[in-house]
């Protein structure tokens, strides 16, 4: 037969003896909680002194029952503030605190015949808790409506936990032995208050998407002509209690195996195939990461659906037909970026171009770091620029998107024209000779001549 144990009250758990009751009595509230929390409404001292009759609300007036903005006399027991309500507290916020010098919309007696004087110098107001009801009132696995409410500087909800209640400051306890005796109840539920505070702090692993935008790196702008095709890979990481988690990278030039696809995206050099397996030198400063730790991501939503090895600038939407922008149709056009389509998990990666824009140079692997408190990335692969990326936050999602840039060197032709090493050409240069067209063309070449003058069948020609 199994023995169930009954579940053990855990410290963070609130003493329900300072639960708010909205039927509790006044008398009952300052018996167990040596507090007034109640709307007031019959706690009034009438007074009179030779600047003429006030009132004086001895625990505070009903804010219901206050009308800000109100001059003159008039009847009813009221009063006006100029404060914040549920202040109980001297009127030295007022924006002219100094009622002797001028006129103050503030008065404690309306209606009474020492309201504006007696208020020159009796500087003291505040505000009764005031009743009420609220509705998604949180409780223990549920949501409640129509929960009573009693409003001062803090909200108390029938049947919640309410910290106003709690007369005493909790002091510490005096040693891991004494807390346990502290942490016992007298036997009506009061509290000893002396202990601490638990509570439970849930860890939310932290995700963000990546924006990727493609850069010309001579001018910085967006490249929209032709769309990239990118991998993910997991990257080593430092470890360690004295660390930071940053990207490891290469210290000296080191080969590494693996596809000629990884290898071309990762700037191999001197890549050779032994079997089925390729093998290139990396350059020192480059990310470590392996193939075989590629990230998969999968798109749920568009035309393009399932697990994806690599992403892409080319977005799949509507659009105006290019000979008709009145007609729309779902067409493929590059963006010049791309947005992961699931967020990646705090940890380290590396970005590697599968395929450049065309007329550019394929980019070196980017290092990106992922971490709550801020997303950076080493610019153009580089990695000595480590920067901070700009984070966008999705409040509807409640998830952010890093916006990394990456940029492409264009592609450049040279053309020179440079001498055969099996030749030798001897040049003559200012000199001036005389001949037949022909004779000096055959003799020089047409390419060395530059005609000065022609006589006859004569030409002076200087060589060039």
């Amino acid at each position: 037969m199994q023995t169930m144990m009954a579940p053990r009250l855990l410290p963070e758990v609130t003493n329900n003896y300072y639960n708010y009751s909205a039927g509790s009595t006044q008398p009952d509230m300052e018996s167990k909680y040596k507090i007034r929390f109640n709307e007031e409404s019959v706690n009034i001292i009438k007074g009179r002194n030779a600047d003429g009759d006030f009132e004086v609300y001895k625990y505070g007036m009903d804010i219901d029952n206050i009308r800000n903005g109100i001059t003159g006399t008039g009847s009813g027991d009221y009063f006006a503030l100029s404060q914040n309500g549920f202040k109980p507290y001297k009127n030295y916020y007022n924006e002219q605190d100094n009622r002797i010098s001028g006129y103050v919309p503030y008065y404690l007696s309306e209606g009474l015949s020492g309201r504006d004087a007696v208020s020159k110098y009796y500087r003291f107001s505040s505000v009764a808790e005031n009743k009420g009801m609220a509705n998604d009132v949180p409780f223990p696995g549920q949501y409640k409506d129509n929960v009573a409410t009693m409003q001062g500087a803090q909200i108390a909800y029938d049947g919640n936990y309410a910290p106003m209640l709690v007369p005493w400051t909790v002091v510490a306890s005096d040693n891991a032995v004494t807390e346990v005796a502290d942490s016992s109840l007298s036997p009506n539920g009061e509290s000893s208050y002396k202990g601490f505070g638990y509570t439970k702090f849930n860890n939310r692993f932290y995700k963000a998407r990546l924006r990727i935008e493609k850069l010309d790196s001579e001018t910085g702008e967006n490249i929209l002509h032709d769309g990239a095709l990118f991998a993910l890979y997991a990257a080593s990481r430092e470890d360690g209690a004295n660390t930071d988690g940053k990207v490891k990278f290469y210290e000296t030039d080191t080969w590494i195996e693996g596809s000629k696809e990884f290898l071309e995206a990762m700037g191999a050099a001197g890549i050779v195939q032994s079997g089925e397996t390729y093998s290139g030198l990396v350059p020192a400063g480059t990310p470590i990461c392996e193939e075989g730790e590629q990230v998969f991501l999968s798109d749920k939503e568009g035309r393009r659906t399932g697990q994806f090895e690599a992403f892409t600038t080319m977005r799949y939407g509507v659009q105006a037909q290019e000979g008709n922008l009145s007609i729309t149709s779902y067409q493929d056009q590059n963006t010049g970026y791309l947005v992961t389509p699931q967020p990646l998990g705090a940890g380290t990666y590396v970005l590697c171009e599968i395929k450049a824009p065309a007329g550019y140079v394929r980019t070196k692997p980017v290092a990106i770091e992922i971490y709550s408190d801020q997303t950076t990335y080493y610019q153009d692969g580089k990695r000595d620029e480590r920067v901070a990326a700009a984070i966008y936050e999705n409040k509807v999602l409640d998830e952010d998107t890093a916006r990394i840039y990456v940029g492409n060197t264009p592609i450049r032709l040279e053309v020179s024209k440079i001498k055969d090493a099996a030749k030798t050409v001897t040049y003559q240069t200012e000199t001036r000779v005389e001949g037949t067209e022909l004779e000096l063309k055959q003799r020089y070449g047409a390419e060395n001549l530059e005609f000065g003058y022609k006589k006859r069948n004569l030409l002076r020609i200087c060589l060039v």
